[in-house]
């Protein structure tokens, strides 16, 4: 088992999908999703949900997560993931609590994983010394450009054929592991040496708006046999 923690991070406030940590879809809160894909993982035992929603620690402790209670000035709009994450591991150093290796950071906005993915990710960054985290990417193929003074500018010939055009990566939001001394200790992740776990585009959902439900019901309904264990309690 890898030396390490599992932090859920769900705030209160969203501007655009009031309540999404807390949406129930397919009778689970969008938090539970989360919580029950940590708890299958065999290389984690300890799984925090760090929060300010009164409902958010109801449903996490109903779901066996310890919850951590975060300031109000950490539960803003513009504050970074990296200050909660500090955060987190502060809090755990002063109640003499032991402090893991590896973080695992699971955004609950991204309900679909499948078995499995946080062991492989955990056993394949514990198994790279030199990595100092590692990141969930899907890719697309786009033809990109930009619009300057109301004109399109291609970046790439018009006629260049979808399967020329590179591939652009992004991260999918569904899991982030970090090396908690080369990265959060350190309050930076700028030069950090980060490996990749790839996922596929298709199966990918971040619900940030409304629409994005309507997306997760599809992707959900085409993939159930991989995340239905999602949907019932865990033992």
């Amino acid at each position: 088992m890898t030396d390490s923690l599992i932090l859920i991070p769900a705030r209160k406030g969203s501007k655009r999908l009031p309540g999404k940590n807390t949406f129930v879809f397919e009778g689970v809160p969008m938090i539970a999703w989360s919580i029950r894909a940590a708890q299958r993982s065999t290389q984690v035992t300890n799984i925090i949900v760090s929060t300010d929603d009164e409902k958010v620690a109801e449903i996490a402790e109903q779901e066996g997560a310890k919850v951590q209670w975060r300031p109000e000035h950490l539960a803003g709009d513009h504050c970074s993931m990296l200050a909660v994450l500090q955060f987190t591991v502060e809090k755990l150093r002063k109640k003499g609590c032991h402090i893991p290796e590896f973080l695992v950071l699971l955004q609950p906005t991204s309900p679909l994983r499948e078995l499995g993915l946080i062991d492989n990710a955990l056993i394949k960054i514990s198994e790279n010394p030199e990595a100092d985290r590692l990141i969930e990417l899907v890719s697309q193929k786009l033809h990109s450009g930009k619009v300057v003074d109301g004109f399109w500018h291609s970046d790439f010939p018009e006629n260049t054929r979808s399967q020329d055009l590179p591939e652009i990566f992004y991260p999918s939001g569904r899991l982030f592991i970090f090396r908690i001394s080369q990265t959060v200790d350190v309050g930076s992740e700028s030069g950090a040496k980060t490996i990749v776990q790839q996922a596929a585009f298709n199966e990918n959902i971040n619900i940030d708006e409304q629409s994005d439900i309507d997306k997760l019901s599809i992707v959900f309904a085409r993939n159930k046999d991989k995340f239905a264990y999602l949907i019932k309690q865990s033992a």
